[in-house]
């Protein structure tokens, strides 16, 4: 007979219920049957005498197959016996067994099997209940292969797991060799697979109990040690939170859940007058708010229903002695174990002189900005009456020399800047202290609008090259045109007879944003690199005066954007400016007001 004639059509299924293999009965049981039975086996006696014990049944179990299968088939050859044992194992459902390699040499005493397990129910069910392990696992198909081939041999021959699906591997392998082949390194296999008592097996347990019991000794010592080190670092720290609280300047105090006070620091006790012993226990709200202290309760209620801590608020406190200080209070609700809030600590902050600045501020600005209104109003009146007058004398005496026209039309030019002055003064009030409304906002219509009035500059030729591009939408107040009002202003006013100007927008991304940049450049006079440091800023002294610039910076850095000056021509300032304006585009902004 040929190992190959080993199939499914040797299993009979008898009409009395019996499973059999020729005169042999078999259990038909699952697998996850098995693997509970091993995970018991574990979780009662251990992992390794679970495993000598799962390690002898398959040998015990592969010694009977080898010498059922010689005694009941002719076999042609050893070899064909000796591979009837894998493909009974596969037969049996424990794993498909593939023989790779087989030599032997009886009289030498020489074995040698290389072969693969795939599918081993034993690595897939230790997988399912224990997880990846870091050695194998497939006790009982090595006992098994150990017996058979020992039975086969005739002297003891080891089977060694080399690699195992349980440890991650994609398939389980195996080697066989005789026990003297294998030298020191079958000595864990060999071990398992000696009959045992129960008085070993309890000297053992009764070992690891010892062994187990020493480190769980050690380790308790080691946690006891830790968690004294940690009590004392706990303590430590509570008493430098407590040092801390207890001399700050700050206002720190703390109620219960019905307002009585509990903890009333050094900078409380400077700031209200009170000493600690005199509010301890005493009520928080007919304390420091005796005109309201209902309202004020239902207040802290409310908040803390609402859960809304922690806050911050400015309020107003009664002080000992009838004073009242203003107090810019952080709070956050206190908590026990279990998250259930008990209640309340502050830390203050004395904001009475602030305030008090604060006001004083916010009147000499109106104050200002009314004098700043009239100064405007009445010397603007004044202006138009003067320059009218003088209007009027320079078309009369159109026909007069220079020596006489010349003064009267120096005083027109200095009314009309006198006029310009106040009104960029307004403007820049206007951007500092008023917040307008920001709205969606074309620059190309800003720009156009501005292009308009400066094409029709007297006494000089002005050319705009501009590249429309409609679209470019930026979040902006109406003060958007100044920007370019005041760009071409002052390309036209610091040039000569004759003046070219080149505007151009983009849109590039400047970080993850989307921006709009425009290139503003024109052939006037130029500005040297000393003077670029200081040209967005106002100053008293220099060729340049006015606020023109400073009110571009201004509204540029309203909206979100920046601005720098270059030369129109690297390295050669006298060929005239090049600005460069980026400003957010609108998709990437919110309102703000």
């Amino acid at each position: 007979m040929k190992f190959s004639d080993i199939s499914m059509d040797m299993i009979d299924f008898t009409p009395d219920g019996f499973i059999k293999i020729g005169d042999d009965r078999f259990i038909l049981t699952s697998a996850e049957s098995l693997g509970n039975l091993r995970k018991q086996l574990i979780g009662t006696i251990g992992k390794r005498l679970a495993m000598g014990v799962l390690m002898r049944y398959g040998y015990a179990s592969g010694y009977r197959d080898a010498l059922d299968l010689k005694k009941k088939y002719d076999w042609d050859s050893e070899e064909d016996w000796m591979k009837a044992g894998p493909m009974l194992h596969s037969i049996e459902g424990v794993a498909r067994v593939r023989t790779k390699k087989l030599t032997f040499d009886r009289e030498a005493g020489l074995f040698y099997m290389e072969g693969i397990w795939t599918d081993s129910y034993e690595a897939l069910e230790h997988k399912k209940y224990f997880g990846e392990s870091d050695e194998p696992v497939c006790w009982t198909l090595m006992g098994y292969a150990s017996g058979y081939c020992s039975a086969f041999l005739g002297h003891e021959a080891i089977c060694l797991e080399r690699s195992c699906e349980a440890m991650g591997d994609n398939i389980c392998s195996f080697t066989v060799k005789t026990r003297d082949q294998w030298g020191s390194e079958a000595d864990e296999i060999i071990e398992a697979l000696k009959p045992t008592t129960i008085g070993e097996d309890l000297s053992y347990m009764e070992k690891l109990i010892r062994d187990k019991t020493a480190a769980l000794e050690e380790y308790s010592k080691g946690l006891e040690a830790m968690v004294q080190n940690r009590t004392r670092e706990l303590t430590r720290e509570k008493e430098l939170a407590r040092s801390i609280i207890e001399t700050s300047n700050v206002f720190i105090v703390a109620t219960d859940v019905r307002g009585r006070i509990t903890l009333f620091n050094r900078g409380a006790q400077m700031i209200s007058g009170y000493d600690k012993d005199e509010v301890l226990g005493k009520d928080f709200y007919e304390l420091f708010h005796p005109a309201e202290p209902s309202k004020k309760r239902e207040e802290y209620v409310e908040l803390m229903i609402k859960n809304a801590y922690p806050r911050t608020v400015d309020e107003p406190i009664k002080i000992k002695n009838d004073g009242e200080r203003t107090i810019s209070w952080t709070e956050t609700a206190l908590r026990n174990e279990y998250g259930s809030v008990i209640g309340v600590i502050r830390f203050g902050m004395d904001v009475t002189l602030r305030k008090q600045l604060e006001k004083e501020l916010i009147e000499s600005r109106n104050e200002a900005e009314l004098y700043l209104d009239l100064l405007a109003h009445d010397v603007n009146n004044m202006n138009q009456v003067s320059l009218g007058n003088l209007e009027m004398t320079e078309i009369k005496l159109q026909d007069a020399s220079e020596d006489i026209i010349g003064p009267i039309r120096q005083a027109i030019d200095a009314i009309a800047k006198s006029s310009s002055l106040i009104d960029n003064v307004k403007k820049l009030q206007r951007i500092k202290y008023f917040e307008e409304a920001f709205s969606r906002v074309d620059l190309n219509d800003a720009i156009l609008e501005s292009i308009k009035y400066y094409k029709k500059i007297a006494n000089k030729k002005v050319e705009i090259n501009y590249e429309p591009a409609p679209g470019s939408y930026i979040l902006a107040t109406p003060l958007i045109g100044e920007i370019f009002a005041n760009l071409l202003d002052n390309s036209v006013k610091y040039s000569r007879d004759e003046v070219t100007i080149w505007i151009r927008v983009e849109k590039i991304k400047s970080g993850k944003k989307d921006c709009y940049r425009i290139i503003y450049e024109d052939d006037g006079t130029g500005i040297d690199d000393d003077f670029k440091k200081r040209l967005f800023y106002i100053f008293k002294r220099g060729s340049r005066k006015g606020l023109g610039l400073h009110i571009v910076k201004n509204l540029v850095e309203k909206y979100g954007g920046e601005i720098r000056v270059d030369d129109r021509v690297p390295g050669d300032y006298k060929k005239g400016a090049k600005f460069l304006i980026t400003l957010p585009a609108a998709d990437q902004n919110k309102l703000r007001h």
